[in-house]
């Protein structure tokens, strides 16, 4: 059956000549569109280009394969109608080569037929996800040892600020790779963080002046990641009370500590209110120092002892986390008040040029 397709949907089928971004909602009908015009590119009679000349990429390979059937099946319904085309014949039957995949598939295609050109053993392959994490923590550890030999001051410093009291460098390792993770949704990571550190340079008063208005961060770059960090691990401890009191009201569950949980998980989420990170980190103050200091007994019986541990176990981790924020981030001693001040500015720049230093090395 035919398309009916809008004036809007023919332009970017037979533009030609000029790149062309489109941006439509779910459903409008980008694949039947992206399908039509591949099939316009090679059924042009004047151009004559075949679909092995083409890249088309997607982002999943079930999109992929979904893609190149509905060409197959476009250019099988025009073949139909014309069987003696013998420039459809031939689409027809190259389809199957046709670079339609993924932009993985495309590199790794580039680097099976080129390997030769750049010196790489034809024999490589590609490292799954399991492999990858351990190579990055064997990277990522090697390179801090490397750093404690060498003595530094200022790095030592910054690692006892981002993990106080670790066991091990566990906490330090996690801040450098949740920065590499963000700073891979740019465009250039290491010129964002490479900025971010420029920022920083002579004061830190860009982080004293994000402002949190109903959950929308505003501010300097490095100050909206770190309120959108902080906002974002308070949002995670909310969804684990929210969790525990799920467990609570369960036919076995510790119906007894529902009230508790409940004022406990109310008082957190005054966090998400603050409307800058001085009043973020306040809030996050007061929660601790309102926790309950005696949850109401559950008596033998009254409720399955696993659903228990369960409950309790999601506070503790909550409490324990609270509490590791408020003394990386927001202890008197470190700014003289609970906002952030120049004084964690060296901090943050050794923090940037070790996980630059990292992206270099992974």
């Amino acid at each position: 059956m035919a398309i009916d397709f809008t004036d809007e949907q023919k332009r970017v089928i037979n533009i030609r000549d000029k790149n062309v971004l489109v941006s439509a909602a779910a459903g409008s009908g980008k694949t039947a569109v992206l399908v039509e015009r591949i099939f316009s590119l090679i059924s042009d009679e004047k151009r004559g280009i075949d679909i092995d000349h083409l890249l088309v990429v997607t982002f999943t390979k079930a999109a992929a394969a979904e893609m190149r059937e509905r060409v197959h099946k476009r250019i099988a319904e025009e073949l139909y109608k014309h069987p003696e085309n013998a420039h459809l014949q031939k689409q027809y039957a190259l389809v199957h080569r046709a670079m339609i995949t993924t932009i993985d598939a495309f590199c790794q295609n580039v680097l099976r037929n080129h390997f030769h050109e750049i010196g790489l053993d034809p024999d490589f392959r590609v490292m799954d996800e399991g492999e990858k994490q351990l190579m990055r923590k064997d990277v990522l550890s090697q390179l801090l040892e490397e750093k404690y030999r060498e003595g530094d001051e200022a790095f030592a410093d910054a690692a006892m600020f981002f993990a106080p009291k670790s066991a091990g460098d566990l906490e330090f390792e996690e801040c450098i790779l949740e920065l590499q993770n963000y700073s891979e949704s740019f465009a250039w990571p290491e010129k964002f963080l490479t900025e971010r550190k420029n920022d920083n340079k002579g004061t830190f008063q860009k982080l004293a002046g994000v402002k949190i208005t109903n959950g929308v961060v505003t501010g300097d770059a490095l100050g909206v990641y770190f309120a959108k960090y902080l906002l974002g691990i308070t949002n995670g401890y909310i969804e684990a009370y929210e969790a525990a009191l799920t467990i609570c009201n369960m036919p076995d569950g510790p119906n007894a500590l529902t009230d508790a949980f409940t004022q406990e998980r109310d008082n957190l989420k005054l966090a998400l209110n603050a409307q800058d990170l001085q009043d973020l980190g306040q809030a996050l103050k007061d929660y601790k120092n309102n926790l309950i200091p005696k949850l109401p007994a559950v008596k033998k019986g009254e409720a399955d002892e696993g659903l228990k541990k369960e409950c309790t176990t999601l506070r503790n981790k909550v409490k324990e986390g609270v509490n590791k924020i408020i003394k990386a981030y927001f202890t008197p001693d470190l700014s003289g008040s609970t906002a952030f001040s120049d004084k964690t500015a060296p901090y943050i720049d050794t923090l940037l040029d070790v996980t630059i230093e990292f992206r270099k090395r992974f």
